[in-house]
Parts: structure tokens; C-alpha cells; sequence
């Protein structure tokens, strides 16, 4: 994605995706690196709905992207936006 063609204030991952990884771990994107639960531990409504994607759509609306990847566009549109 381009931050040219970035059509929210705010990255839509957290509202709509989950990356489940080989090792069962979720994750909002594959850009994030905050563990959202392990799939065969918990299941998919449980992960969606608990405390750790909480505190990530949380974290993303205040527009603080600190467990993401520096490749991701958010991060450098915000940091351009700042003046970072």
C-alpha cells in the first residue's frame, strides 16, 4: 500500500483482519508484532473480542502505531504528520 492511496485517518487492520501464523499465533496484520492469542488455544471470536485486540484498536485510534513495523504506511503518514 502507497501512502498515497490511504483513504482513513487510521489503519483498518485491527476492525476488520487477523494473520494467523503457522505456529497458531493471530495477529491483527502483518505488520503488527503485538500476539493477539494463539488459535489453538483460544478460538477466533474469543481473540477478536478479548483484551489484547482491545488494547490494539485502542492503540491505533489514538494513532499510536508503536508495535508496528516501520514499513507500514500509518506509521510513516503519521510521522509525516507530526513533522517526526
Amino acid at each position: 500500500m502507497r501512502r498515497e492511496t490511504l483513504i482513513t485517518d487510521h489503519c483498518q487492520m485491527p476492525f476488520t483482519s487477523l494473520i494467523i501464523r503457522d505456529d497458531g499465533s493471530v495477529y491483527c496484520c502483518h505488520l503488527n508484532r503485538q500476539i493477539l492469542g494463539n488459535f489453538e488455544q483460544k478460538g477466533i471470536e474469543e481473540i477478536w473480542n478479548g483484551k489484547e485486540m482491545l488494547e490494539v484498536r485502542k492503540k491505533i485510534m489514538q494513532h499510536d502505531y508503536s508495535a508496528c513495523d516501520e514499513q507500514c504506511p500509518y506509521v510513516h503518514a503519521f510521522k509525516n504528520r507530526q513533522g517526526s
